[in-house]
């Protein structure tokens, strides 16, 4: 079982404000520019600054004069390439910009972040695979339209132009991921592009704030953290099994039984024992707490089942922490032609890791490990 929160971003912070727009392009002489911008780590290759240099360099080549592209990273960093050196092959000093080595080092504001999100006019991402993409969502939460690959994280997270022509590489990272066409990108950076100038793409900023709402901090903290917190305090109040499946205790389980039905007792959410049991036929698996479609509530003290009906029970580490053993191993034995009950005593080394274990004050034989057997 798995539990899914997503990020968040604050939508508070990052936000449109037209002074931040107006003050950032002013600062960098940017105000009459197409602002092209990627916000990302340069470690290995799998942001994908390659293709995206390359596309840049040949959508300027159609639009001498107008493009802007500022690298939020590290040009330098040695997990990754040199993009430097990139920008030169590629002739792309003129109108690209990376962070001061000052801010590379010290860090930025997150404010001021924000304030550089909403100077650009389009966002590039065309990462081979994010498992989130923090900076997508920051960047919608400004207002800017993204455009990013259709794979991974990005088709959920993402409302924008992506990249569809994709091709699944196996990488050195031991894992998939998707090269894109570079040229492809060229293209919907021309629709951006267009956009801008034919004012269309006030559709697409909104879009883009309102993707971003999705993982507004208040409303993640609010649909998704009450419930996981209530079923993770649900299951830790339940009764607990400390050992799990012990594989010495399998031993136990026959070959076959007559009539081919099983009874778990105790069973939890888990069911650790039901794969082997289920090769003795019919399984059901009971327990007093964790009900669901494929676990009966039922209290073991007063089994609902008619004598004999199960022709093998099996009852692993409850009776240590049953109210009364004894009525427990009655109601087992009449509904169950044979069956074993293993259970934690004294003897155990673990016995006291779990404060909730009681002595069983019954006749039973010590096995492995120091626990209880009640056999029939």
């Amino acid at each position: 079982d798995c539990y899914y929160i997503p990020h968040t971003v604050n939508t508070e912070l990052f936000k449109p404000i037209a002074e931040w727009r107006k003050m950032g392009r002013e600062r960098y002489k940017w105000e009459d520019k197409f602002v092209i911008g990627t916000v990302a780590t340069n470690h290995i290759e799998r942001k994908n600054w390659v293709a995206g240099m390359k596309a840049v360099a040949t959508f300027e080549s159609m639009h001498p004069g107008e493009i802007i592209y500022y690298m939020h990273t590290n040009p330098l960093d040695d997990r990754g390439i040199n993009l430097l050196t990139l920008r030169t092959a590629l002739g792309m000093e003129n109108y690209t910009k990376f962070p001061s080595h000052a801010e590379m080092a010290i860090g930025i504001e997150t404010e001021t972040m924000a304030r550089m999100y909403n100077a650009l006019d389009v966002f590039l991402l065309p990462t081979k695979g994010e498992g989130f993409g923090i900076p997508l969502i920051e960047a919608q939460a400004c207002g800017v339209p993204v455009i990013t690959t259709h794979c991974t994280a990005q088709k959920e997270i993402a409302d924008g132009w992506f990249i569809k022509d994709l091709e699944r590489i196996w990488t050195a990272q031991n894992s998939w991921q998707f090269e894109c066409n570079y040229r492809e990108i060229v293209d919907l950076l021309e629709k951006a592009y267009q956009a801008k100038k034919s004012g269309t793409i006030v559709k697409y900023q909104k879009r883009a704030r309102a993707k971003a709402m999705e993982y507004d901090e208040e409303k993640v903290f609010n649909e998704y953290w009450p419930p996981v917190l209530a079923d993770i305090e649900k299951r830790i109040k339940q009764p607990k099994n400390m050992e799990g499946v012990q594989p010495w205790r399998l031993s136990f389980i026959p070959q076959t039984c007559v009539p081919r039905k099983v009874l778990d007792i105790g069973c939890g959410v888990t069911q650790p024992y039901r794969s082997q049991l289920e090769g003795l036929g019919k399984y059901v698996g009971i327990d007093i707490l964790n009900g669901n479609k494929e676990v009966t509530i039922a209290d073991a003290h007063d089994l609902p089942y008619k004598d004999n009906e199960f022709g093998f029970v099996w009852c692993s580490e409850l009776l240590e922490h049953v109210k009364d053993p004894a009525k427990v191993i009655a109601e087992a034995k009449r509904v169950g032609r044979h069956g074993v009950c293993l259970f934690s005593t004294p003897s155990n080394p673990y016995f006291k890791v779990d404060p909730d274990h009681k002595i069983v004050k019954l006749p039973y034989t010590t096995v492995r490990s120091g626990d209880g057997c009640i056999l029939w």
